[in-house]
């Protein structure tokens, strides 16, 4: 047990659990359960409108 304390929480591992809950609390109208049971596919959409906005953003600076 004392040799837990010593370890840095790199080393202890991560409570992906608590992450999780984090995460999905930052997104308002939808529950954690709702959320969790969303697949790849469902947040494909999602994750490609982020990067053609920021592809779109770094363009429109770099100009």
């Amino acid at each position: 047990m004392n040799k837990d304390k010593k370890k840095s929480p790199a080393q202890q591992g991560i409570d992906w659990s608590i992450l999780k809950l984090y995460f999905f609390s930052c997104i308002p109208f939808f529950s954690n359960e709702f959320l969790e049971s969303l697949t790849f596919w469902d947040w494909l959409p999602l994750i490609i409108s982020i990067a053609s906005l920021t592809a779109s953003i770094a363009a429109y600076c770099k100009h």
